[in-house]
């Protein structure tokens, strides 16, 4: 199930010489139940930062 989001940031912040990703986790009652098991590289990674999936694994 898709589930759209967004994250700001402040541009003045960003350090061109740095790697920045993104993971997700979803927790239910303190659970967690899904997480994903790759990092997206964001922000200075150009192909990357307006648009990005991210698989999210159920938790055993």
């Amino acid at each position: 199930m898709p589930l759209p989001f967004t994250l700001s940031y402040q541009e003045s912040k960003i350090d061109p010489r740095h790697t920045y990703n993104v993971r997700a986790q979803i927790f239910v009652d303190n659970k967690l139940i899904f997480t994903s098991d790759t990092a997206a590289h964001v922000i200075t990674d150009f192909e990357q930062t307006h648009e990005i999936d991210l698989l999210l694994r159920g938790v055993r």
